[in-house]
């Protein structure tokens, strides 16, 4: 099974429609989540996640291509991102 997401809304009766391709049965996560809008008209938060994708980029265009960048790696340059951001 190859995972995938859909976005759905839960509508007046509190039901949430599956894509049709989905077997009755299957077993789904609903996961409570903010809207696009809310989090669009977040400045802080699109300044965070603008600082994070910068290092992750210059992270992977670094002078050293022959090593791949590690997840830990990744992870200390997403939170150090944020850690810059937060401080502004």
């Amino acid at each position: 099974m190859t995972p995938a997401t859909y976005v759905a809304v839960v509508e007046a009766d509190h039901t949430v429609k599956a894509p049709s391709h989905l077997q009755v049965g299957e077993q789904v996560l609903v996961l409570r989540m903010p809207s696009a809008i809310s989090l669009m008209a977040d400045a802080t938060r699109r300044r965070r996640f603008a600082a994070t994708r910068q290092a992750i980029q210059t992270a992977l265009h670094s002078p050293n291509p022959a090593s791949d960048i590690s997840d830990e790696e990744i992870v200390k340059l997403v939170k150090r991102a944020r850690r810059t951001t937060k401080s502004e």
